[in-house]
């Protein structure tokens, strides 16, 4: 059950709560051109106040009632009789208040002459801008699709202001920083979870770029608003390489899991199913787990005290000697980073030619572990768009039309050197 929201106690006054009492001591309000947008907009602020000020209660009454109101357009002007039988359910005394604080806050008018009411075009603002609200705010990166709408409207009405798009590059940033400190962290839940997260994002972000594409020859557009959208555009961009960064991030772990045993259950599997624990569970798992150190009975704090005491008075005069030499370090392997002409070129027209799907197991075995360990390697580079125009092998593997797909687990191998391998495939991508 979702908890509900309460309106804070503390209530400010409001027949001396004027604006300039905000600002320090000295500042004029009407010499700070930051307020004028919410100075201007006295008038509006007033009728949401009036919509949505008190109870949350009340406020959701209200805003129910305008909805209904605005949603039915066949009478526009209505009589008290004809709202009572709109809202039946609404206690008569309560209602009435209702219409009185909408009429007062400039939502409803009232036609005296005639005795009915009918929607100010301010009360269909706020409507249409709640009702974005609340539908947006149900999907998830919601903030995102809204900004998104919003920009795409001001457009195609020549009302579209830097702001509008300000907003929205705003937001691209912080999806962006945030993917990075993911990529940074080298922790797999967080890369997995922002992998998740990318795609969500990208569903809107590939939204805009064709809101971006008309934007670019509009001639009506102002020069702010023209730099504003080159760099969303370039934000944008920034996102694609994230992808490629946080798949290439992923199989580095994959390469890395430890798996326990022959259980088939890795490191990555029991964090993952610790963090779907409650901590009443976590303590339960802790009971008898941790000890306290090794205190073994033969040893007598005294004795060691006299002992300790007897070798820091001794005469060391002569004892000391000089330290031996270390060891030699025997030279380790190492792994070439490049391979040899001889075996990228084979490699290269071996992914061009394939023809079907083929398990990552088959493919790259064959040779030497450091040979399967490179072919290993260049996988994450093969098919990705965003590296076609990169030059020597990373492009070279990024204009291969083929698909890689890693999944869940490895898969025994025991053979060329390699005991087991990432599970996955390499399919040629299908045209549309």
């Amino acid at each position: 059950m979702r908890e509900v929201a309460t309106a804070p106690d503390v209530v400010e006054p409001e027949d001396d709560d004027l604006f300039e009492r905000y600002l320090r001591p000295g500042l004029d309000a009407e010499e700070l051109p930051e307020l004028y947008a919410v100075r201007r907009a006295e008038h509006e602020l007033v009728a949401l106040r009036g919509l949505l000020g008190g109870s949350l209660g009340g406020a959701q009454v209200r805003l129910h009632v305008l909805r209904e109101l605005c949603r039915d357009g066949s009478a526009p002007d209505l009589s008290v009789e004809d709202l009572r039988r709109r809202f039946p359910h609404l206690e008569e005394t309560r209602f009435g208040r209702i219409l009185d604080r909408l009429t007062k806050a400039d939502l409803l008018e009232k036609d005296a002459a005639r005795d009915v009411w009918h929607l100010t075009p301010l009360a269909r603002l706020a409507v249409a801008s709640l009702d974005a609200v609340m539908r947006f705010a149900q999907e998830e990166d919601g903030d995102f699709g809204m900004l998104l709408s919003q920009v795409a409207g001001d457009s195609s009405v020549g009302r579209l202001s830097p702001e509008s798009l300000g907003h929205l590059l705003s937001r691209l940033e912080a999806h962006r920083i945030r993917f990075e400190e993911a990529l940074f962290s080298q922790s797999e839940n967080e890369v997995r979870n922002a992998s998740r997260r990318w795609k969500s994002v990208m569903r809107w972000v590939e939204k805009g770029t064709e809101i971006l594409r008309g934007l670019a020859d509009d001639p009506t557009l102002s020069p702010a608003a023209h730099a504003i959208a080159r760099r969303i555009g370039q934000s944008q961009s920034a996102l694609l390489k994230v992808e490629t960064a946080l798949r290439r991030t992923l199989h580095q772990m994959e390469q890395q899991r430890v798996h326990l045993g022959e259980s088939g259950l890795s490191t990555s599997n029991i964090a993952e199913w610790l963090g779907t624990l409650d901590v009443g569970a976590l303590v339960d798992l802790l009971q008898g787990a941790i000890r306290g150190g090794v205190e073994p009975g033969f040893l007598y704090s005294d004795v060691l005290v006299d002992v300790a005491h007897g070798v820091l008075e001794q005469d060391r005069t002569g004892l000391e000697e000089p330290m031996p030499p270390p060891h030699a370090l025997a030279p380790l392997p190492s792994l070439p980073d490049e391979a040899k002409p001889e075996e990228m070129e084979p490699w290269l027209a071996r992914l061009r030619e394939l023809s079907s799907s083929q398990a990552i197991a088959e493919l790259v075995p064959g040779g030497s572990y450091e040979q399967a360990a490179w072919r290993l390697s260049t996988l994450p580079l093969v098919g990705d768009a965003t590296g076609a125009e990169l030059g020597g092998l990373a492009g070279a593997l990024a204009a291969i039309p083929v698909d890689v797909a890693v999944l869940e687990g490895t898969v025994r191998i025991d053979r060329d050197e390699i005991a087991e391998l990432s599970n996955g495939t390499v399919s040629p991508r299908r045209e549309p």
